[in-house]
């Protein structure tokens, strides 16, 4: 006979766990207080974050290539590359800040913009080549390709897709209007307030700053 005497298996109180989860939320707050913490003067220095335009430039892709039937709506993942300029922040200890876009970097966005446009049109066309039965699993090669856009437009691919699609991401005037501002900027109660308006949560350590939800990296002046 099974002896009677077999410990039972004690259950865990909820509130046990609920003070694992409230202990654990605390040394979180830790550490993270510890890597980032409150400022009590202005961050002086220069800073920069990568501004996304994927999203816009991903929606003309899709409108452009919908709007010319050519039979793919969304942009293949493998096509994609990443599409962002650079903001530079620079504080001065006086309190006035400069927020700039780097021009080198929109041009670089372009270009990565129209790589991916050049990506999806080849694989639209080879698709439809595909689906006629016209060419093996391995596809049209790159000189295939631009040989059909040569001859059905007179123009390279590059300079094709140029012209159909002018505004492949927002204008550099755009862009500015939107990001560029100078004037002005204070600590009141550990948080940051650009030409008196709304203050902003304001975290950071040596390397990083963080204004809200947006991330800065330090950059060397030196």
């Amino acid at each position: 006979m099974a002896s009677t005497n077999k410990k039972r298996k004690k259950r865990r109180s909820p509130v046990g766990y609920i003070l694992v989860i409230v202990i654990l939320a605390t040394l979180m707050s830790l550490l993270i207080y510890e890597h980032y913490h409150p400022l009590t003067k202005l961050p002086s220095g220069t800073w920069t974050r990568e501004y996304d335009l994927n999203p816009a430039a991903d929606q003309v892709i899709s409108d452009w290539l919908r709007s010319a039937e050519a039979g793919l709506n969304e942009i293949p993942e493998s096509t994609v590359s990443p599409v962002s300029v650079s903001i530079t922040l620079r504080i001065d200890p006086e309190g006035t800040y400069e927020q700039s876009i780097d021009t080198a970097s929109y041009a670089s966005a372009k270009d990565h913009a129209y790589e991916n446009l050049k990506s999806a049109l080849k694989a639209v066309i080879n698709a439809r080549f595909s689906a006629l039965g016209m060419t093996d699993d391995s596809g049209l090669s790159d000189d295939e390709i631009e040989a059909l856009i040569n001859e059905a437009t007179g123009m390279s691919m590059d300079e094709y897709l140029h012209k159909a699609v002018p505004e492949i991401i927002p204008s550099i005037e755009e862009l500015s209007s939107e990001l560029e501002r100078s004037g002005i900027c204070r600590i009141e109660e550990d948080r940051i307030v650009f030409d008196e308006g709304v203050s902003q949560e304001l975290l950071y350590d040596k390397d990083t700053l963080m204004i809200d939800d947006i991330v800065y990296t330090g950059v060397d002046d030196d």
